[in-house]
C-alpha cells in the first residue's frame, strides 16, 4: 500500500534528521582529539585539502545534482525503463569523469600545495593526503548514483540506516589511527575504505529497492544525457556560488597568511556548519515530495509546503543562531580549549551569515524539485561575485576578520535576492514569507535577556574556567533559554495544531498520544 505524500515526507524527514545527526555528532567528538592529535598545522592542512578536494568535486559540472529529480519524476510517472535510462547515463558518466579526474589532476598535486604555503616539512605528506582524496572523490562519484536512486524512491530509511553504520565504522576508523600513530595518511586511507564500503552497500540497496534495475552500460541513450546535462548545468553555478560562500574564505586565508590561520578559522566554520545543517534536515526530504507534487501541477500544495517548511525551519534556525552568536567564546572553548580566541570573532560573525542563508533553505529545495535550478544559478552569481569581491576587499583592509564579513554581507544579499525570485515564480507576496520571523526573532530576544538577567554572575571566568565549569553554564543556559521560548512561542500561537500534529505523531510515543494520522 502507498503512503501518502505527507506522510512520506514527514518520516523521509526524520529519518534524515537522524542520519545525518549521528554524523555531525560525531564529526563534533572527534575534532578536539583530531586537533590535539595533529597540531594546529597538520589540522589546518586537513582542513584546507577538504575544501581543495572539494572544488575538484566540481568537475562532474552539476551533472548529479539532476538524478534524484529525474528519479523521483520517474517514480510519480511509473516509468521503470526510463529510472533504468537515468542510472545507464549517470554511472558511464560518472565512470569517465572519475578516470579524467585522476588524469588530469594528479601531476598538478605539487603545485598545489606550493600555492598554498604549505611548510617543506609538511610537503610530502600533503602531497599523499591529496592524492588519496581525489582517489575518494572518484570512488563516491562512481557510487553517487545508487545513493540518488534510494533518494529518489524516497527510500530515505534505507539511506539513513547506511549513514549511521558508515558514519560509526568511520569514526571508529579514525579513532584507531589516532590511536595507533598513523598520521594523515592513515586517516586518509581510512576515508578511501569507508567511501568504498559505503558505495559497495548503496548499490546493493538499489538492487533491493529497485529489483527491476538493470545497468546495461552499452544502451546508454544520449538524448537523456543532454536533457539532464542541461538541467545540472544551472546547478553547477550554484554549487561553485556555494563553495565560494562557504569554502573560499579558508582558500584565501591559506593564499594570504598560512595554513595555521587555516586551522582558527576552520573551528569557526565547523561550529558554524553545525548550526546550519541540524535545521536543513528538515528540508532533506523536500526534493523528491516537490518534484512529485510539481509533476501533477499542485501548486497550492506547493506553496502550502514552502509556507510550513519555511516555519519548522525558521522556528529551529532562529534560537540556535541567537545562541551561537551570544556564547561563541565559551563554545569554542569548550569544544577544542584554550588558545583558539581567534575563532571567537569568526563564528560570530559567520552564524550571522549561515542564518541568514539556511532560512531560504525550503524555498531552494522546492524551486530544485520543480525543475527550475535557473533561480539558483542567478542568484548563486550575485552570491558569488560579492563574496569574493568583499572578501578580497576586506582581508587586505581589515586582515584576517575581513573574510567573515565578506561572507556575511554576499550571504544575506545574495539569500533576499533569492526568496524575491522565488515568491515571484509562485505568485506568493514575500511578506508572507517574513511575517514568519516576528514572534520567533520576538521570542528568542526575551528568552536570552531573560536567561542572561537570572544566571548573571555565574558566567565562569576564562583562565580559571575548566570544560565542567563550561559545561554546565552552556547546559542550563541553553535549557532555560529553550523552555522560556517555547513557552512565549505557545502562548504567541505560532503554530497552528494540524502544523504540528504529522511530526508529533512520528514519535515513538506519538501515536500513543496523539492518535494515528487519517
Amino acid at each position: 500500500m502507498s503512503i501518502p505524500l505527507s506522510q512520506l515526507l514527514v518520516r523521509n524527514t526524520l529519518y534524515n534528521a537522524l542520519g545525518k545527526s549521528w554524523g555531525i555528532l560525531l564529526n563534533l567528538l572527534l575534532v578536539p582529539f583530531l586537533v590535539s592529535y595533529l597540531g594546529v598545522e597538520r589540522f589546518g592542512l586537513w582542513a584546507l585539502l577538504a575544501v581543495v578536494s572539494g572544488y575538484f568535486g566540481l568537475i562532474d559540472f552539476g551533472f548529479g545534482s539532476s538524478f534524484v529529480k529525474y528519479v523521483a519524476a520517474c517514480r510519480a510517472r511509473s516509468d521503470d525503463e526510463g529510472m533504468n535510462q537515468v542510472v545507464r547515463v549517470g554511472v558511464v558518466y560518472y565512470l569517465v569523469i572519475s578516470l579524467l579526474l585522476c588524469l588530469l589532476v594528479f601531476p598538478w598535486i605539487p603545485e598545489v600545495m606550493r600555492l598554498f604555503n604549505v611548510s617543506p616539512t609538511l610537503f610530502a605528506e600533503a602531497r599523499f593526503v591529496l592524492g588519496a582524496a581525489l582517489v575518494v572523490l572518484a570512488v563516491q562519484n562512481l557510487f553517487a548514483v545508487f545513493a540518488a536512486v534510494l533518494n529518489g524512491l524516497q527510500k530515505m530509511d534505507v539511506t539513513n540506516k547506511i549513514a549511521l553504520v558508515i558514519a560509526t565504522i568511520r569514526a571508529f576508523g579514525m579513532a584507531g589511527c589516532i590511536l595507533f600513530d598513523l598520521g594523515l595518511k592513515g586517516l586518509m586511507v581510512n576515508q578511501i575504505f569507508v567511501s568504498l564500503l559505503n558505495g559497495l552497500v548503496q548499490l546493493r540497496a538499489a538492487y533491493h529497492a529497485l529489483p527491476q534495475l538493470r545497468l546495461r552500460p552499452w544502451t546508454f541513450r544520449a538524448s537523456l544525457f543532454r536533457e539532464m546535462y542541461g538541467f545540472g548545468a544551472k546547478v553547477q553555478v550554484s554549487r561553485i556560488a556555494q563553495m565560494i560562500a562557504f569554502q573560499m574564505d579558508r582558500v584565501l586565508i591559506g593564499f594570504f597568511f598560512n595554513v595555521t590561520l587555516v586551522a582558527f578559522y576552520d573551528i569557526a566554520i565547523r561550529i558554524s556548519t553545525a548550526m546550519r545543517a541540524f535545521p536543513l534536515m528538515l528540508t532533506s526530504a523536500i526534493v523528491p515530495a516537490a518534484s512529485e507534487l510539481d509533476t501533477r501541477k499542485n501548486r497550492f500544495a506547493l506553496i502550502n509546503l514552502h509556507l510550513r517548511g519555511s516555519k519548522y525551519l525558521i522556528f529551529l534556525s532562529t534560537p540556535l543562531a541567537c545562541f551561537v552568536i551570544l556564547h561563541a567564546a565559551p563554545l569554542i572553548r569548550l569544544w577544542v580549549g584554550p588558545g583558539f580566541e581567534k575563532s571567537v570573532g569568526v563564528l560570530q560573525f559567520l552564524a550571522l551569515g549561515y542564518y541568514l542563508n539556511l532560512v531560504s533553505g525550503t524555498a531552494s529545495t522546492i524551486a530544485m524539485g520543480m525543475g527550475r535550478p535557473d533561480l539558483e544559478m542567478r542568484y548563486g552569481i550575485v552570491m558569488a561575485s560579492l563574496n569574493l569581491v568583499l572578501s578580497l576587499i576586506l582581508i587586505v583592509t581589515v586582515g584576517f576578520y575581513g573574510a567573515a564579513l565578506g561572507s556575511v554581507l554576499s550571504l544575506a544579499v545574495g539569500s533576499f535576492y533569492f526568496m524575491h525570485l522565488f515568491h515571484r515564480l509562485i505568485g506568493l507576496p514575500l511578506g508572507r514569507f517574513l511575517k514568519l520571523f516576528l514572534w520567533p526573532m520576538a521570542a528568542s530576544f526575551v528568552a536570552l535577556f531573560s536567561i542572561g538577567v537570572l544566571l548573571q554572575g555565574t558566567m565562569p571566568s576564562f583562565p580559571e574556567a575548566g570544560r565542567g565549569d563550561l559545561a554546565l553554564f552552556l547546559g542550563a543556559d541553553a535549557v532555560g533559554f529553550g523552555l522560556l521560548y517555547l513557552l512565549l512561542l505557545h502562548f504567541a500561537a505560532y503554530f497552528e495544531r494540524d502544523e504540528l500534529l504529522p511530526l508529533l505523531q512520528k514519535l515513538p510515543w506519538g501515536r500513543a498520544v496523539f492518535g494515528r494520522s487519517s
